[in-house]
């Protein structure tokens, strides 16, 4: 079976750190304006969890977050549901959306910057994640964002499957 559930985390640049309650503001005017496609659902803030997920827009189809996990603060959106669709495609389209929600944060004067360098890409999706998940992801994530992607590093066994990725 193909891995499903497409986790995509662009790091952020700069030493600065967002303000996660302007953050959460916008995140709910994306609800009400329907800024960035799908059924979007609710705004919560997790920020009192040490390295959690900060501030999440809870959608359908996908959890859209300004994360914080692994001591990485980062624009996070993982997908929730099954798709028709490969998963290079689907890394093509989750890549595409949280550069669009940076876009989105960056116009409404929230002192935000993302990666051009790196990025990276993994599956939550434990029961169907095979011995060679790193190779497939890298594999799928060279087919949707270029060829001269590279593999950085493998995430930890404890964590889910995730690769970093040199764009």
């Amino acid at each position: 079976m193909e891995l499903q559930k497409v986790v995509i985390k662009i790091p952020l640049t700069g030493s600065k750190e967002p303000d996660l309650a302007l953050v959460g503001a916008q995140f709910t005017k994306w609800i009400q304006e329907s800024s960035i496609p799908g059924v979007l659902i609710d705004v919560a803030d997790y920020s009192h969890m040490h390295e959690g997920l900060g501030v999440i827009l809870a959608g359908h189809e996908y959890i859209f977050s300004l994360d914080q996990q692994e001591g990485v603060n980062g624009l996070r959106v993982a997908y929730r549901l099954n798709s028709e669709d490969s998963l290079a495609s689907r890394i093509k389209a989750g890549y595409d959306l949280v550069k669009k929600g940076a876009e989105l944060l960056a116009s409404a004067n929230i002192s935000i910057s993302v990666s051009s360098e790196e990025c990276y890409v993994g599956v939550a999706d434990r029961l169907n994640v095979t011995d060679s998940v790193s190779k497939d992801l890298l594999a799928a994530t060279k087919e949707a964002l270029g060829e001269s992607v590279s593999c950085l590093e493998e995430a930890s066994a404890k964590a889910l499957p995730m690769i970093k990725v040199k764009l």
